[in-house]
């Protein structure tokens, strides 16, 4: 397809967002609904002058592809850690770092919904409908080719969604890296001396004997799971405060 053909797909769609209403505008980012109309209609090439970058794509069977890369903020495994025991200076480190991984695994959730609602909200509206005027001004110029417009559309929209990612960090605060729960726990257990898989060990010890006090037991439905009477002694008065906090990240 021409460039001149893609130009007026691309274009269509920054239009149609730049005035659609503020629950249509939450749907996504104006690059992403372009890139996605322009390789229904003109396949991944297309979609490669838009979006500045060739998609990669999947290998073919029998081939000798490379395996994908873990994850980087992926814990790595390793051999199971031996189970502290749980006293009063254990658990006043524990309660810290619950409310460590607490303040992190929320506040990632709380963003996001601020994020969601901010995509309804006037100042990220203005950022949309900023984009028509600066549109018009592409279309109907007489100097620039049409692969010269393609490349402007796509200068545009990038500058728009640095507008938009600068409203989010105004209306929602800094960005938040979304991350697995050992990477959570790792950085909650380290800030109060625990590694990672002790941290996790305690939590699967603690949460579950906590669960049962609140059913007046000192037995846990996981009948593998055993505790000192010290160990006992030592949770129960602190297993009302601790459980508040478990349900918010259960």
């Amino acid at each position: 397809m021409q460039p001149k053909a893609l130009f007026r797909i691309a274009l269509a769609v920054a239009v149609s967002i730049s005035v659609s209403s503020p629950a249509e505008a939450q749907l996504g980012r104006v690059g992403g609904a372009i890139k996605k109309k322009a390789k229904e209609a003109v396949g991944d090439k297309a979609a490669e002058v838009v979006g500045g970058k060739e998609e990669a794509k999947p290998a073919a069977a029998g081939t000798n592809a490379a395996p994908a890369p873990a994850p980087a903020n992926k814990v790595a495994a390793q051999a199971p850690a031996p189970s502290l025991v749980i006293d009063n200076a254990v658990l006043t480190r524990f309660a810290k770092s619950l409310d460590v991984e607490t303040a992190r695994r929320t506040g990632v959730k709380k963003r996001a919904a601020c994020i969601n609602k901010a995509g309804q909200g006037p100042e990220m509206m203005q950022v949309l409908m900023e984009m028509g005027p600066e549109a018009d001004k592409i279309q109907n110029s007489k100097t620039l080719s049409d692969a010269q417009k393609v490349a402007e559309v796509q200068r545009m929209i990038v500058a728009m969604e640095e507008k938009q990612k600068a409203v989010e960090v105004k209306l929602c605060g800094p960005v938040m890296e979304e991350m697995y729960i050992p990477q959570h726990e790792k950085i909650a257990g380290e800030a109060n001396g625990f590694t990672q898989q002790e941290y996790a060990k305690l939590k699967e010890r603690i949460a579950p004997y906590c669960l049962a006090r609140e059913r007046g037991s000192d037995t846990p439905a996981d009948t593998r799971l055993a505790y000192t009477e010290d160990e006992m002694v030592a949770m129960r008065p602190r297993c009302a405060a601790l459980m508040t906090v478990f349900k918010q990240i259960s």
